[in-house]
């Protein structure tokens, strides 16, 4: 267990991130990626009942182990996105972030979370490399304060590489992705240190989650189950245990929050960060560091 000098904490909605290892990491699923089922067709008509039972299994498996949830709203159109946000607050108190692979998609979730007043349960995913000038003006004239900014370099997938794009102009940015948030009135600044496939990085992301957090002191995490599926070799072999101990070893090395992938592989993954969880409440102790009532080590152990 690592303790970390001087580390930023922050709350969005109720959920806590940061700090020393003592504060749970926070559980990130993603949903409405047209992989799990819920889509009856291309209109982008889903499931709802599906949809809600998966949300609300996540939140039951969170309130048993004492770890935070978040969902990850994906969206494919502008309309989709909006839909999918609306329901989303409907069905869950907790925040959320939003996610498309598309600026446009991502602009019109701010627009339509900041008209119907959602903002502060929203996190924005991501700030990168490739972000439009249209897109930072969109979230500085927005009430959106937290995202993630994506370590990921294009010019060097190496530890220093991702450490470099966080402090330096790279890409479409200007500056560095850290002061571009901050232009941007980002305050709440989480760091995903941009997984890649085993074989091209994805050890600098893994080796990138301490020192993030060394350095700057921001909550750091990763979608580390990137690297385990784009693994060819463990495909038809135990994909899903070696998905959940990919979630341990992040959190190991500090992680403080974890997109884990599709929402419904929660159970897998709570489980497991549950008994990392649980032995750093052990260990807190040792270092001087209070765990809460509702801590996996107070809930579990009994």
């Amino acid at each position: 267990m690592f303790v970390f000098p001087g580390q930023k904490s922050f709350s969005i909605g109720e959920i806590r991130f940061g700090g020393q290892l003592n504060n749970p990491c926070v559980l990130v699923g993603t949903i409405f990626y047209r992989k799990e089922g819920l889509f009856t067709g291309s209109n982008g008509v889903f499931d709802r009942k599906k949809a809600q039972d998966l949300i609300k299994a996540s939140e039951g498996f969170s309130d048993e182990t004492g770890i935070p949830c978040m969902l990850d709203v994906y969206g494919d159109s502008p309309e989709f996105i909006c839909d999918r946000i609306d329901f989303v607050s409907e069905v869950s108190d907790r925040p959320f972030f939003i996610d498309s692979t598309d600026a446009k998609v991502r602009i019109a979730g701010v627009e339509h979370a900041e008209e119907v007043g959602l903002c502060d349960r929203l996190a924005y995913n991501s700030i990168n490399v490739g972000t439009g000038v249209e897109e930072l003006a969109v979230l500085a004239g927005s009430s959106v304060s937290a995202a993630i900014l994506l370590a990921f370099n294009p010019l060097s997938n190496s530890l220093e590489g991702k450490l470099k794009v966080l402090d330096d102009s790279v890409g479409n940015l200007k500056k560095g992705l850290v002061e571009t948030a901050s232009d941007c009135g980002i305050s709440r600044v989480l760091v995903d240190t941009g997984i890649t496939p085993l074989g091209e990085g994805a050890s600098s992301a893994v080796r990138a989650i301490p020192c993030v957090k060394a350095k700057y002191g921001l909550p750091s995490g990763c979608g580390i189950h990137n690297a385990v599926i784009e693994w060819r070799w463990i495909k038809g072999r135990e994909e899903l245990f070696v998905d959940a101990a990919s979630n341990v070893l992040a959190r190991t090395l500090g992680a403080d929050f974890i997109l884990y992938g599709p929402i419904e592989r929660a159970r897998n993954v709570f489980s497991t960060v549950a008994f990392v969880e649980s032995l750093f409440g052990e260990a807190s102790e040792e270092f001087g560091l209070d765990v809460s009532d509702t801590h996996p080590s107070r809930l579990l152990l009994k």
